[in-house]
């Protein structure tokens, strides 16, 4: 077995004694001028309608240099309707899990970003949450993605199914682990 200078061998770790003490910088440390802090206003529901989401006192709060949200981001028409990992990353008109951004905030400092989060006004709508399989089945089953689940049933009707010679179905369940 040939015998490596860097595999299997103990390395010296030439960043630990700055690490110890203080002194490594990481990018978190860097400030640079103009710099922007950003925060992020999520949704503190797993599943909610956002029946209203005002931003201009947020957007008029001095050091405040942009507050964005899903209408500020181009392209969200265009998804396609059989990839859900395409689905926006800004919640639009409902969050479809917990802790989804809503709005983004851009700011001369954190304080004010912060600040700036405070002040924007979002009135929810609980829903209620589709937690396991079994639940998201049945057909009283509240629809998570109202817009693309008729489409996506349609589509791989038409598109998936003719091609398809051998279709299986099958529930998987998996014993719940114990965490610690």
């Amino acid at each position: 077995m040939p015998e490596y200078s860097v595999v299997g061998k103990r390395l010296p770790r030439i960043d630990a004694i700055s690490k110890v003490t203080g002194k490594a910088i990481f990018s978190a440390d860097v400030i640079l001028p103009n710099m922007l802090h950003a925060k992020i206003l999520r949704c503190p529901y797993p599943h909610a309608k956002i029946r209203r989401l005002d931003v201009t006192k947020a957007s008029k709060l001095d050091g405040v240099k942009a507050v964005i949200t899903a209408d500020d981001v181009p392209g969200y028409k265009k998804k396609s309707i059989l990839l859900f990992a395409e689905l926006p990353r800004l919640a639009k008109g409902k969050a479809v899990y917990a802790e989804q951004p809503v709005a983004l905030v851009a700011a001369t400092s954190i304080k004010i970003a912060e600040k700036a989060l405070s002040l924007i006004d979002v009135e929810y709508e609980k829903l209620p949450p589709i937690l396991d399989v079994e639940d998201a089945i049945k057909p009283d089953a509240p629809l998570v993605h109202d817009d693309k689940t008729e489409s996506l049933k349609r589509a791989i009707n038409r598109e998936i199914l003719p091609t398809v010679s051998i279709l299986i179905e099958a529930i998987w369940m998996q014993a719940s682990k114990k965490r610690m």
